[in-house]
């Protein structure tokens, strides 16, 4: 990277971009910003979180599921009978404390009194789509709705997680994005 000259930062959500708009792999990275234009990953247990687990606990989770190298930035909030509540990401942590006007309502607050269920997005607020749309589709619905998540179903299931990382890995296969989800 040039200092003198930086277009600006690269995130997993350009690469969704990227990959939706049909950049392929051999693209170089300046041509593509001056243009400016999967795989189905099950959610491991120990990112599966009840609504009642308090914020920094989840937060916790989000670390830890993050070392060595890695990224973590949602968990799946699980009813008791198993089906999906909804989505909590770091961004809802941000939005929770932001919403917390001063110091003082911070300190009353506290982190730890703070629940997952007060600040997850619900399952039905949670872009969708079915296991037979394109990857482009599945991933373009997380452009449309600034999402970092959108939920494959298929009828009332929940099969499983479409993230930017799901483009990541897409683009660096070569996967072609007309491949269902």
């Amino acid at each position: 990277c040039r200092d003198e000259s930086s277009f600006g930062l690269l995130t997993e959500n350009d690469m969704v971009r990227a990959y939706i708009n049909g950049f392929g792999r051999e693209t170089v990275v300046e041509d593509w910003m001056k243009s400016a234009a999967f795989r189905h990953v099950v959610v491991p247990q120990y990112m599966q979180v009840p609504p009642s687990m308090p914020l920094t606990d989840a937060a916790w989770i989000m670390c830890r599921a993050a070392e060595p190298g890695r990224t973590c930035h949602h968990l799946v909030v699980r009813a008791d009978t198993g089906g999906w509540l909804g989505v909590f990401s770091a961004l809802d942590v941000a939005r929770a404390l932001h919403g917390l006007p001063t110091e003082l309502d911070v300190a009353k607050a506290g982190a730890d009194g703070t629940t997952v269920d007060a600040v997850m997005k619900l399952v039905a607020a949670v872009p969708r789509c079915k296991p037979e749309d394109t990857i482009r589709e599945a991933l373009g619905n997380l452009d449309l709705f600034c999402q970092n998540a959108a939920l494959v179903v298929d009828g009332d299931d929940v099969l499983g997680l479409i993230t930017p990382r799901c483009a990541l890995q897409a683009l660096a296969g070569g996967v072609p994005r007309d491949l269902s989800v």
